[in-house]
């Protein structure tokens, strides 16, 4: 595949704020970059506002919805390398 995927982030609340998930998605991109991979997808639940905030924000884009085997649904975002 071409690409990484991220299945969790999670920042103790008393260090939001302070650019540790920009730092956890700008690792992935790098880490996808010395791999080979074309992007980093992730996704997130439709009411995960502060989540779905923090990826638009670094540059991933909403691309879709996915269904876990359990049926539940998740906003699948992608962000490119380069």
């Amino acid at each position: 595949q071409d690409y990484i995927a991220v299945h969790r982030v999670a920042v103790d609340v008393a260090f939001r704020g302070r650019g540790i998930s920009t730092a956890i998605m700008d690792y992935a991109m790098r880490r996808a970059a010395v791999l080979g991979r074309a992007s980093v997808r992730i996704d997130t639940h439709r009411g995960n506002v502060v989540m779905q905030k923090m990826l638009k924000k670094n540059g991933f884009l909403p691309v879709g919805v996915i269904y876990l085997s359990d049926g539940a649904e998740r906003i699948a975002f992608e962000r490119q390398g380069g």
